[in-house]
């Protein structure tokens, strides 16, 4: 393309390579300006650099999401669940029971 060789958007800034994550284009690769998305001067600038995202690979990486999302919550039971331990240990070994030796020296 001819964007690709000159290295410009539209306003003249140079253009960089970036990674759409919508649910439609998962890890599709894209150029845009450094402005584009943005509300303010946003550059309309955009040219895919890689092809469409195929059925399988969409469903891979929907698969990718939830098994994070599963481990953040677990990491997330593990640290809710880790008070009720340190107090069960502290209420084992704070104070242990002395034995009164003197019952059974006779």
């Amino acid at each position: 393309m001819d964007a690709e060789m000159n290295r410009m958007c539209y306003y003249g800034a140079s253009y960089m390579l970036k990674t759409g994550w919508t649910d439609e284009n998962p890890a599709r690769r894209f150029w845009g300006c450094g402005n584009y998305g943005k509300w303010v001067k946003g550059c309309r600038f955009f040219c895919w650099c890689d092809p469409p995202v195929n059925v399988r690979s969409k469903i891979t990486i929907g698969l990718r999401r939830r098994v994070a999302a599963m481990e953040k919550e677990k990491k997330k039971e593990f640290w809710e669940f880790w008070p009720l331990v340190l107090c069960f240990l502290w209420a084992l070994f704070w104070k242990k029971p002395s034995l009164n030796c003197k019952k059974f020296a006779s």
